[in-house]
């Protein structure tokens, strides 16, 4: 719920845009991004300036011939930057990068130690998953989401019961969790 408190603290007024950065903002993302190259012309735009058009884009979920002439670089400079630095995975390290901080100033491990996925909440169709593979290697069965690895993000895998030993009872699958809790 939005305080008087809350909307100054989150207020963007200095900034000519609401998807601008603040100085403190790119002072953490700034070391995040690859470092220019040494070779060729030397840059017309900074980092700053084409992170701030994508943002622009993002945050009204414009095209890309939407960007504001003048106001940012042009749009096949900015659109250049975004797909070089998806291909590069720029984006993924630093989506990563602010993970962990995030975790580290909330008190917790950089890296979580587990996952817990609730199966009510997972969406998927009424045939359950697809194209995943469950435990057994099967493709198309009926499973709930698990976890796959403490150390790597979580990605769908399959459980499917019919696989499970009968000596053994089946596990309470609404809440699958591994671990302990995030």
């Amino acid at each position: 719920m939005w305080t008087d408190t809350t909307r100054r603290q989150y207020a963007r007024a200095e900034l000519l845009l609401p998807s601008d950065l603040t100085d403190a903002e790119w002072a953490i993302l700034e070391p995040l991004l690859p470092p220019r190259s040494k070779l060729g012309r030397p840059p017309v735009w900074d980092y700053r300036q084409i992170v701030e058009a994508i943002l622009y884009l993002l945050r009204g979920g414009l095209p890309w011939r939407m960007l504001p002439p003048g106001l940012f670089p042009p749009m096949t400079t900015v659109q250049h930057y975004f797909y070089r630095w998806s291909a590069m995975g720029v984006w993924k390290s630093i989506n990563h990068a602010l993970l962990l901080m995030a975790r580290e100033a909330m008190g917790r491990e950089a890296s979580p130690s587990a996952g817990v996925i609730d199966s009510q909440s997972v969406k998927t169709t009424e045939r359950g998953l697809s194209g995943f593979p469950c435990v057994t290697g099967h493709n198309g069965q009926q499973g709930v989401p698990l976890c796959h690895d403490v150390k790597n993000p979580l990605f769908p895998m399959r459980f499917s019961t019919s696989f499970w030993p009968e000596a053994l009872p089946v596990p309470h699958l609404n809440k699958v969790a591994c671990g302990s809790a995030l």
